[in-house]
């Protein structure tokens, strides 16, 4: 019963960012179209101290390059649940600051009001570097990607997940706007942000089959505070 309830509200949650549809903005437009108003907004901070990441996830002609892509997601540690016993991850009390800044960035006319959560993870934690490097099978080194890879989103996606995170905030504290389309590194870390929850890179100089032979990827992520986060394709 309670798998089945889980299961029910997670299509609920999908069906509500399904209906969520927006305009490109920048700095000096963050006009959102809001779709369903029978969601709101469920921001959770996140501790950013773990990470997951895996390699060509978009799917054939999902985006307009047959190129190599990799997700990132920047997450919590699973912690056990007393109550229920299952391990889950857990958040960071609210900063009411930068919430509220979401908030009317996200939603500028209030009309998230409703019953069903759209979940925005954020994180306060400064992103010092990021390098992803490819090895091969036999663990060894390939090449840098770093500076091929292009921060990327599914623009007008039908579930308008990818866009609807691709958000910066910086180490101030304030939402400076959405993520400008393929983005490089470099660029990103010149806003000083705070870590993002989840990104998608593209690297449109190279081919998705170069994974195919063992090759895999692996990311690692410099926090200001001396944290550092290390995943890569590897399937477990």
């Amino acid at each position: 019963m309670l798998k089945s309830f889980i299961k029910y509200l997670g299509c609920l949650s999908l069906c509500a960012i399904a209906s969520l549809s927006f305009t490109s903005c920048d700095n000096d437009d963050n006009e959102f179209v809001i779709g369903d108003k029978g969601c709101y907004l469920l921001f959770q901070h996140c501790p950013a101290d773990s990470v997951r990441t895996a390699a060509n996830t978009y799917a054939e002609g999902e985006i307009n390059a047959d190129c190599l892509d990799m997700i990132v997601l920047v997450v919590s540690k699973l912690h056990k649940d007393l109550w229920i016993d299952l391990y889950q991850p857990y958040y960071l009390a609210a900063n009411k600051g930068i919430e509220q800044q979401l908030s009317t960035f996200l939603d500028p006319n209030g009309e998230y009001n409703g019953n069903v959560p759209i979940h925005f993870d954020y994180t306060t934690k400064v992103c010092k570097s990021i390098t992803i490097k490819m090895y091969d099978k036999d663990k060894n080194f390939v090449m840098d990607l770093t500076d091929k890879a292009r921060f990327h989103y599914k623009d007008n996606s039908y579930l308008g997940d990818e866009k609807f995170h691709s958000v910066i905030i910086n180490s101030q504290g304030n939402v400076v706007g959405t993520m400008p389309l393929d983005l490089t590194i470099s660029q990103y870390l010149a806003y000083k942000p705070m870590v993002f929850t989840r990104a998608h890179f593209i690297f449109p100089d190279i081919k998705k089959d170069i994974v195919n032979t063992g090759n895999y990827l692996e990311i690692e992520i410099e926090l200001e505070n001396g944290n550092t986060l290390i995943a890569n394709t590897i399937k477990k």
